[in-house]
């Protein structure tokens, strides 16, 4: 299943229902929207076409229901929308 979180801001700690997520979430995959020219909830996600693939524990993760993020892909304090891939 694909959730897309708006505004997440490069550097930041909150937890997944502060992002609107389900707490109980097991994420797989944390992609950074780069072109939004599609539904991407259906969208077929290209990694540096579309969207961005982050990297768990280099750009993102999660512990004890608390997602932090700092991907490299943007800059410390940018705010960024997200597409993230969760077991349903």
């Amino acid at each position: 299943m694909r959730y897309i979180v708006r505004g997440i801001i490069n550097g930041s700690k909150q937890t997944l229902e502060e992002m609107g997520l389900p707490k109980d979430l097991k994420i797989n995959q944390v992609w950074t929207i780069l072109h939004e020219d599609e539904d991407m909830l259906v969208a077929p996600l290209r990694h540096c076409h579309n969207a961005f693939m982050e990297d768990v524990g280099h750009d993102w993760m999660l512990w004890k229901g608390i997602f932090k993020y700092h991907p490299h892909s943007s800059n410390i304090g940018d705010k960024c929308d997200l597409i993230i891939v969760a077991e349903n």
